[in-house]
């Protein structure tokens, strides 16, 4: 009976990558399915192990405080709806750590099964790139955004970045021999998957990529010749890409820069005399998404100061950002800040923005030792490892847009490779 739960569960959980493309439903049930599997086999089995373990008593520590706040809502359904199902995340990614114990092969099928997705997401994001619309004939939003797959939903690039690292660990862990033609051919593939992430034109998606490319880059054991030669390509192959799309350009780097001008000088009248300094006249509708954020994070803010110990509870941002002392004006109040951070803070108070908080330092703190060891010539963790959680990184990085940490779709990428870091731990 375990062999047949094993390979069926293995089985729905290689096709997770690929029901992300078709939308948040499939994966969901992908994911709500072994989670009950996951319960069926620990009561089983007896084996409650995991309460024993710091790990996971963060995480139960952090889900019990959210379902109690959720309790104490205005709006206690709304709250509790989110707050309550939110514990299938970590009986799923139990499940993937117990797949990856009890199935030799678990690693290597789930590798061939995100590499497959990737590629096909990949391959169709440059279809439309060239064609002006995908293989299912899904039209480009615009000039300047890709989407493939995706269609109306501006999440190709989120996906792609996310998941790109995880993608790199995943192949060093099954090919750690020196076939130069297997890294060849993937450092190529790597190199498009890149491009494209530009090419959607998601800054926030870009700049992750950026990151956790070059912390592989700069923390992975490897001769520094090649470090060197993957920097410079990476230059050449984006400033290629500008010139070929100057307006995907322009919305990477001129939006970035209205948007900043607009949290910095905090410009929030259309008509004030620094628009005209920093914002050209054809800028103002970046002028005004910059300052749809700003009002956001604003609001999200106030929030906290008002209630900065607990916060008003999960998902309620939509229904407080209502009220009139937070509704600054017609831009502030959405379904979340757009912010993972400025969310828990309004919604956890400073008690739960430490479920981001602790998890981020602890990163930091191993990527600086491990910077500190290849100093010395040595590694302190492995590159699979520096792989894992420079993903785990895009998740936890403070300054950026987001969505909405509580999104079931995000929160599947979000947990995806917890179960593979956990392995590690235990």
């Amino acid at each position: 009976m375990d062999k047949k739960l094993i390979f069926f569960n293995s089985f729905i959980i290689y096709f997770i990558p690929l029901g992300l493309v078709t939308g948040p439903f499939i994966p969901d049930l992908f994911v709500s399915i072994a989670a009950i599997s996951y319960i069926f086999l620990i009561t089983k089995k007896k084996s409650f192990f995991f309460i024993n373990n710091n790990f996971i008593r963060f995480f139960i520590i952090f889900y019990l405080y959210f379902l109690i706040i959720s309790l104490f809502s205005e709006n206690i359904y709304l709250s509790i709806k989110s707050s309550l199902l939110y514990f299938r995340f970590f009986l799923f990614f139990l499940m993937v750590t117990f797949l990856i114990e009890n199935n030799k092969n678990f690693i290597k099928f789930f590798f061939i099964s995100l590499l497959i997705t990737m590629l096909l997401v990949t391959l169709d994001g440059y279809f439309q790139f060239i064609f002006d619309f995908n293989m299912f004939g899904f039209e480009k939003p615009n000039d300047y955004r890709i989407s493939g797959f995706f269609n109306d939903e501006l999440i190709l690039g989120s996906y792609l970045s996310r998941l790109l690292p995880f993608l790199i660990g995943l192949f060093l862990f099954n090919y750690q021999t020196d076939n130069k033609i297997k890294k060849i051919i993937f450092g190529i593939f790597v190199f498009m998957v890149f491009g494209l992430i530009f090419l959607s034109g998601e800054r926030a998606s870009f700049f992750l990529s950026v990151m956790s490319l070059f912390i592989i880059v700069i923390l992975y054991n490897t001769k520094i010749r090649y470090k060197i030669l993957v920097l410079l390509f990476s230059i050449v192959l984006i400033l290629t890409y500008s010139i070929l799309k100057p307006k995907t350009f322009d919305r990477i780097y001129n939006q970035t820069y209205a948007q900043i001008n607009v949290l910095i000088f905090n410009i929030s009248d259309p008509e004030n005399e620094k628009i005209t300094k920093y914002i050209k006249n054809k800028d103002i509708a970046r002028y005004v998404v910059s300052n749809q954020h700003k009002h956001h994070f604003e609001a999200a803010v106030n929030m906290f100061l008002s209630k900065p110990l607990t916060g008003y509870g999960i998902k309620m941002f939509r229904e407080i950002c209502k009220k009139p002392e937070f509704n600054i004006n017609k831009y502030s109040c959405t379904t979340h800040p757009h912010n993972s951070y400025l969310q828990l803070l309004a919604e956890g108070g400073i008690i739960g923005v430490f479920y981001l908080v602790i998890p981020l330092v602890i990163i930091f703190y191993l990527f600086l030792k491990q910077l500190y060891y290849s100093f010395l010539g040595k590694m302190f963790i492995s590159n699979y490892q520096i792989s894992l959680l420079a993903c785990l990184l895009t998740t936890l990085w403070p300054i950026t847009t987001t969505g909405s940490f509580f999104n079931n779709w995000l929160s599947i990428i979000y947990f995806l490779p917890v179960g593979f870091v956990f392995k590690i731990i235990k």
